[in-house]
């Protein structure tokens, strides 16, 4: 089997459309499962079998976003209007570039009754655009019937407050290597219980500092 074949082909494959802002994450992976499936092509030889295995992908990825999406937005069932509400949302957090993470949490504050007066407003550069899904996420709510209380606690199971952020990883891997692994102990400490409100962490939990802010951290730090 010639390996080149499989590599022309993974080249032009694309991925089904998930949620356009998240399209990116799956061109990725899929990228990343072809590679894999071309150096195994002289061990598999069968170049449709390692092709629809990793095509299965596709669907696969579209499936688990929406369900984890349903999550984070603490919808008990699957309406039609769903995909283009979550759509917005996630436009929103790109093109404002607001913090993934920090959004989603404050989400859980969500009044229903007060869709345009929530701290997670504050977020975003155009008010106008974040109004305007507000509304139409309060009105999907309401279709719900779930408490606020309830739903705000059901959320934040999802939605983690505390995550290893590029700085605190930075700051803790500075220490190590330097002898001192006190932080590193810390942070375990920390992101052992991630869902709970630890108001004695909130800085970890915080937006990250000025000098953080084109900070990257790789996957072999």
């Amino acid at each position: 089997m010639d390996c080149r074949k499989f590599s022309s082909k993974a080249q032009a494959a694309r991925p089904a459309r998930a949620w356009g802002t998240a399209e990116p994450f799956c061109a990725l992976a899929l990228w990343n499962l072809h590679a894999l499936a071309q150096s195994l092509m002289p061990l598999i030889e069968d170049f449709d079998a390692a092709l629809s295995a990793v095509e299965a992908y596709k669907p696969a990825f579209s499936k688990a976003l929406q369900t984890r999406m349903i999550e984070k937005l603490r919808f008990t069932s699957i309406c039609e209007d769903d995909d283009p509400l979550v759509e917005q949302l996630l436009s929103l957090i790109s093109k404002d570039k607001v913090d993934h993470s920090i959004a989603f949490r404050w989400l859980s504050e969500f009044n229903v009754n007060e869709p345009t007066c929530c701290k997670m407003r504050d977020l975003f550069l155009d008010r106008g655009a974040f109004d305007l899904w507000a509304r139409q996420h309060a009105k999907r709510l309401q279709t719900e019937g779930l408490p606020q209380e309830l739903r705000a606690k059901r959320m934040n199971r999802v939605k983690p407050k505390y995550i290893l952020r590029n700085h605190l990883a930075e700051v803790a891997i500075r220490r190590a290597e330097g002898g001192d692994f006190s932080e590193v102990h810390r942070l375990q400490k920390v992101l052992s219980r991630p869902f709970d409100e630890r108001p004695e962490h909130a800085a970890d939990a915080a937006f990250p500092p000025d000098w953080a802010q084109h900070l990257e951290v790789s996957c072999s730090s």
